[in-house]
């Protein structure tokens, strides 16, 4: 895939919004696509960490693999982070 295409941001906040679907194999393959596009990815950091919340432990993984590749988290993942650490899904 390549990230110089300039629908990218859009694509992205399509894909953002696509982690709220309530089917766990549209997620992983949203959770891949954005692995893919790499550090254009980044704006998806928040949807992102709130997959972590979901009670589907298999998505839990890819999700942290994608933060960690998106780097540094933001002050709109820190408080997802933690909260999926304090949560019921542990």
């Amino acid at each position: 895939i390549t990230t110089t295409l300039p629908n990218v941001a859009e694509a992205v906040r399509a894909l953002a919004a696509a982690l709220d679907d309530g089917r766990a194999e549209s997620r992983r393959f949203v959770l891949d696509v954005l692995q893919r596009l790499g550090a254009a990815a980044r704006p998806a950091a928040p949807a992102v960490a709130r997959v972590l919340r979901t009670a589907d432990a298999n998505l839990h993984y890819p999700a942290v693999s994608l933060l960690q590749a998106l780097g540094a988290p933001s002050k709109e993942v820190v408080p997802e982070l933690v909260a999926a650490l304090k949560g019921p899904n542990n």
